[in-house]
């Protein structure tokens, strides 16, 4: 007789591998219903119910699942993660970085790394976007996602200065003219490029964008800016002042200030000034080139109140556009009347060193005004530093012997003038004129000796007649 129990045995492992089959196909049909809803979720940003269906297909789903259940398990885990970190969820970060620990290399891996990355790019922090950004599996992303991963890296680094190495990002979206980063990717590598001094390259990169909604009021300036260091003016003018009929133009006053700088070195200074006084309104980060091309340019069209008021910002500037601005100021303030201040900013020229022309001319000037405002020693040491091979060095030694002569310190001026190896005309006659007064002031107080030394010494070369013969007397009664 055969035995049921063989039979009823393999009856029962048919049956309950079926209910078991049966179980686990309602289990993952529930975890995938619970992870749709939680997607539904999630799309509409409603990340802690995301949460909450994201958690119950993770645990519906048992590690040793079928590879459907696997694949469902990790998608589950990965927009829990993510959904913690776009909700500020206190573990969000962790569960990401568990998340891409325990997938990595899987692409599933680079799509954490990916949204970690996103998190912290958006909120501008690039450092800590960056760290995840390279943590992306290579090869694991392509098409516009790897055009986007390569941008972003490239900026994030591009924020760290570490230009090289965010330019060869760029370089690998620039040039895909259908990219959703090629503006992007061509303006920051233009930038860089910028920075490098490669000009050429540069301004390639931002003519690119230059009719971009994003960038198209932007690159202008930056295109001027290239012009300018290379010197080529009349497309500073040309393309600067077609910017400039844009109202939407960024930085309008700096291409207003490049313009006008291009007009001043084709020393055009009335228009000139029209765009430089444009270009210093309102602004704050004037540099000293600003200020005295601007002063130089208001000089020369004879407006000199205002020329004073932009030059007195270079009055502590110890070099030649210091010097040149101390000279031009000096003369604004004679033009206005002002022989005080134009006294003071010639002193301030004619102690510099940096410009022979404006030193020669400053000293010059500033000895007159001490002379004319009867500051008799300021102008005689002036004058005495003005050297012989200067043009003004004859009308320097008249105005020195007047001025010596005004001090009545008569021994100081013969001292001087016999130390003058070559006396012009006009100090013949003050050498002359001093021995005189010198003489006489002997004279009076009873030393004849000295005073007939001095109306002696008056008499050896006596242009001026009336000193002549009024010594001769003087000589006379002496002895």
């Amino acid at each position: 007789m055969v035995s049921k129990f063989p039979i009823f045995f393999a009856l029962f492992l048919f049956v309950a591998v079926n209910v078991a089959d049966a179980q686990e196909t309602t289990i993952y049909t529930e975890a995938n219903v619970a992870y749709k809803r939680g997607m539904d979720f999630y799309d509409k940003g409603v990340y802690n119910l995301a949460m909450q269906e994201f958690t119950y297909a993770i645990n519906k789903i048992r590690p040793a699942a079928e590879p459907e259940a696997r694949l469902l398990r990790a998608n589950s885990e990965l927009y829990l993660a993510k959904a913690a970190v776009r909700s500020g969820q206190p573990n969000g970060e962790q569960l990401m970085l568990d998340y891409i620990r325990n997938y990595y290399p899987d692409p599933l891996a680079g799509q954490g790394a990916l949204e970690m990355g996103d998190f912290y790019f958006n909120q501008n922090k690039p450092d800590k976007a960056l760290e995840f950004y390279q943590s992306i599996p290579t090869g694991s992303m392509s098409g516009e996602v790897a055009d986007e991963i390569n941008f972003k890296i490239g900026y994030s680094l591009f924020t760290q200065k570490k230009l090289p190495q965010a330019k060869t990002l760029f370089a690998q979206v620039k040039d895909k003219s259908g990219s959703k980063y090629y503006n992007e990717a061509n303006y920051y590598y233009g930038m860089c490029a910028f920075f490098e001094n490669n000009f050429d390259e540069a301004g390639k990169s931002f003519q690119r964008v230059q009719n971009s909604k994003q960038y198209g009021s932007v690159v202008p300036y930056n295109v001027t800016q290239i012009f300018a260091i290379k010197k080529d003016y009349n497309n500073v003018i040309d393309y600067g002042l077609r910017a400039l009929e844009n109202p939407k133009t960024k930085n309008a006053k700096q291409i207003n200030q490049l313009v006008g700088q291009a007009y001043f070195e084709r020393k055009d200074y009335k228009t000139a000034e029209k765009y430089l006084k444009e270009g210093a309104d309102g602004n704050n980060v004037m540099r000293e080139e600003d200020f005295y091309q601007l002063g130089l340019s208001q000089h020369r069209n004879e407006h000199y109140a205002d020329a004073a008021s932009n030059l007195e910002n270079l009055n502590r500037s110890n070099n030649a556009i210091g010097q040149n601005a101390m000279y031009l100021l000096g003369d604004s303030y004679l033009r206005l009347g002002d022989r005080t201040k134009a006294k003071q900013a010639f002193a301030t020229a004619s102690r510099m060193n940096f410009d022979a022309s404006a030193k020669e001319e400053s000293t010059w000037n500033y000895a007159k005004l001490c002379y004319e405002l009867k500051q008799t020693q300021e102008a005689a040491d002036a004058l005495l530093s003005i050297p012989a091979g200067s043009k003004y060095y004859n009308e320097a030694q008249n105005l020195l012997g007047e001025t010596l002569l005004q001090t009545h310190d008569f021994d100081q001026a013969i001292k001087v003038m016999n130390n003058t190896q070559v006396k012009t005309p006009g100090l013949r006659v003050t050498y002359q004129k001093a021995n005189v007064f010198k003489a006489m002031d002997l004279y009076k107080v009873g030393d004849l000796a000295g005073a007939k030394t001095n109306f002696e010494r008056s008499l050896l070369d006596a242009p001026e007649l009336n000193s002549r013969g009024e010594s001769e007397y003087w000589v006379g009664d002496i002895a």
